[in-house]
């Protein structure tokens, strides 16, 4: 796996795949998006930005930081979409995310600011310029229509000019690993690493220049958006996927696409789990052989069902709730199996994960000719920070698989957020000083 993961990296900074889902190379400022988090970032020697992030599928959650030297949480609002997702036109979910921004602006009272927009889009994209990203495709079950083969800035761009209410400069947009290490290195100076394991699962790293083929400059380093989701769709993955993979891959929006992500998110995690279980039903080993219509269901197994089984104290309670709320009646053994289930999938999602983010910073160590390798990895993600176990697993493979580097994983707190408003201060601040030169 370590082998495979390399070897797939590299081939993304080659010249002959320059328009491949393997690598797309980025410098610091620049990335890929996730539903509508706007962050506030203020500060008195350089000035406001804001900074969204289109983030979670369901609902739109925008939070307020105010920076005062360090970053401090200040409001929550909340926005939900009106409609499903897959129903949305491209300028309609534009127009969606534009509402948002002007009701946040509205209920702060600072419409009538002109700020500078770090925008984190979390969804691959052909990066043209740090304010220009063609959308490639759709990931994590999202999908609509009129959005793919555009610019997304400019999409968001012409949404906020037909609301007209209030203006915004688009500075900068980034991918969402980008963000989360760009935030994290605000902290810890050591963080070249940015990952996310939630929804979806991805990293971006600090490559040499001097080893990527697709821009020229020997010196320093560059930030890599991998987009690693999409490893193993030529064949890498075959020796380790098994008939539940297949099937969650065969009933997705996205069918052969995003095949190592279908194995660690939490979009698919409780879909694995629910189709585990029915194997156990047909084959009279789970529930006595007899499935509820709910379990027949597809989606109807939430990830968060897993956390909640995998949380559970040994008295059975929360396993035996969740159960009965898909209409069956476990008994104790049933109970134990389900939990095993649940403990097999997402155990393996923290061992697949692990051996990715180890064949990256192994790569690392080995361009950089050192003998130890001393680094941080900042991470941020539903399934990494809730679920009661992934961390501990995750941290321990990792390391295993790593013997010549010291690593430190530092959690990111709304990283998408407020590394977009440190993107667009960082770019504003570039562009003036390229002004006055």
């Amino acid at each position: 796996m370590l082998v495979k993961v390399g070897e797939d990296e590299e081939r993304g900074w080659k010249v002959e795949t320059k328009n491949g889902m393997y690598s797309i190379p980025e410098d610091a400022m620049t990335g890929t998006a996730e539903m509508v988090r706007a962050t506030l970032l203020v500060s008195p020697r350089l000035g406001s930005w804001l900074g969204i992030t289109v983030v979670n599928l369901e609902k739109f959650l925008p939070t307020l930081l105010v920076y005062t030297g360090m970053f401090l949480p200040c409001f929550n609002t909340l926005c939900s979409l009106s409609c499903n997702l897959p129903a949305y036109y491209g300028t309609q979910l534009f127009d969606h995310v534009a509402e948002c921004i002007s009701d946040f602006l509205g209920k702060h009272h600072i419409k009538h600011k002109k700020l500078p927009l770090g925008f984190t889009f979390s969804f691959p994209v052909r990066h043209e310029d740090i304010d220009k990203g063609i959308l490639l495709n759709w990931t994590k079950g999202f999908k609509v229509s009129g959005a793919e083969g555009n610019n997304v800035v400019g999409l968001l761009r012409d949404a906020i000019k037909r609301r007209g209410d209030f203006e915004m400069d688009v500075v900068a947009m980034v991918n969402d690993t980008v963000a989360t290490m760009i935030s994290c290195y605000y902290e810890d100076r050591r963080c070249e690493v940015g990952m996310i394991v939630g929804t979806g699962c991805n990293v971006c790293y600090m490559e040499e220049m001097r080893t990527v083929e697709l821009v020229e400059g020997e010196e320093g380093r560059m930030c890599v958006n991998t987009e690693w989701g999409a490893f193993g769709d030529h064949g890498e993955l075959e020796e380790f996927r098994l008939e539940y993979d297949r099937v969650v891959d065969e009933t997705s929006v996205n069918s052969g696409q995003q095949l190592y992500e279908k194995l660690i998110s939490g979009k698919y995690m409780g879909e694995l789990v629910r189709l585990v279980l029915l194997k156990l039903v047909s084959e009279n080993l789970l529930f006595n052989g007899e499935a509820s219509e709910q379990l027949r269901t597809k989606g109807s197994f939430d990830t968060r069902y897993v956390s909640q089984i995998e949380s559970d104290s040994g008295d059975r309670k929360h396993i035996y709730n969740i159960l009965t709320t898909l209409g069956l009646l476990p008994s104790e053994r049933d109970c134990d199996i389900v939990r095993l289930a649940c403990e097999s999938v997402s155990t393996r999602a923290a061992h697949m994960c692990a051996a990715g983010l180890a064949g990256v910073i192994n790569r690392m160590r080995e361009r950089r000719s050192q003998e130890d390798l001393k680094i941080t990895v900042g991470v941020d993600g539903s399934v990494y920070k809730l679920h009661p176990c992934f961390q501990d697993k995750f941290h321990r493979v990792v390391r295993d698989l790593t013997p010549h580097c010291d690593i430190t994983f530092l959690q990111s707190e709304e990283g998408s957020g407020r590394g977009a408003a440190l993107v667009s201060a960082v770019a504003c601040k570039m562009a003036t000083c390229m002004l006055t030169q």
